[in-house]
């Protein structure tokens, strides 16, 4: 029996001190890859989170495509993107594509590779897998990284304040990031509590948002 070959590489997690330094951190990733001849598939799973990535790209001058619409996704062939661009769509509109991708394979070379930039976690593993998922099934080989930053709701849940004030001790700048296997373990653990005491899986339009209204246990009184 002859085994599928992997055809994406999920790469460590990366966590940033704030958003503002995720944003700015993930541009520069956008624009390695970009540099190098490699599209870039930027992914939010919550509105708010695109519009501050879009916001920061536009800033930063960063030539991209925004999919907005089921529409537009049912129509776009992910085999037809060129080398470097740049196509910025929200999670919930690669779901149908997850399915469908096969149909869209064909023989491409070794280098024809793309790489796929989340700019959360949400906030129960699942729609992390679907995207997994998703990239697994495109008709190119992918890397894929996800970004969180300790400012963000999702790991504030996890304390993670109180990390950054003993990171800020040992000399870790807010404009920098942390990037190791055992911080991805981390926030996949703490996925997996937040999916045990979630009431429901309501569609928000942000982490906060989700948290407030899909874990009544985890609300802060105090903001």
């Amino acid at each position: 029996m002859l085994f599928k070959k992997k055809n994406t590489k999920r790469q460590d997690d990366r966590v940033w001190a704030t958003e503002a330094a995720k944003f700015e951190g993930i541009s520069d990733e956008v624009i390695r890859a970009t540099e190098t001849g490699t599209p870039v598939l930027v992914i939010a799973h919550f509105r708010n989170t695109m519009e501050n990535a879009i916001d920061t790209m536009e800033r930063r001058g960063i030539q991209f495509d925004a999919v907005l619409d089921r529409w537009q996704m049912a129509q776009f062939e992910f085999v037809s993107l060129k080398p470097a661009q740049v196509l910025a769509f929200l999670s919930e509109l690669a779901l149908g594509q997850s399915r469908s991708g096969s149909r869209h394979r064909k023989e491409l070379s070794a280098g024809e590779k793309l790489h796929v930039i989340m700019v959360e976690h949400y906030p129960i593993p699942d729609r992390d897998n679907e995207i997994l998922s998703f990239s697994e099934s495109l008709p190119r080989g992918s890397t894929i990284r996800f970004h969180s930053s300790l400012d963000e709701s999702l790991l504030e849940a996890f304390g993670a304040n109180r990390t950054f004030g003993l990171l800020s001790k040992l000399g870790w700048e807010r404009t920098g990031y942390m990037e190791n296997p055992s911080i991805t373990k981390a926030i996949e653990s703490g996925q997996t509590r937040i999916k045990r005491v979630a009431a429901s899986n309501e569609k928000v339009n942000s982490q906060r948002e989700w948290l407030y209204y899909n874990c009544p246990v985890l609300r802060d009184p105090t903001k």
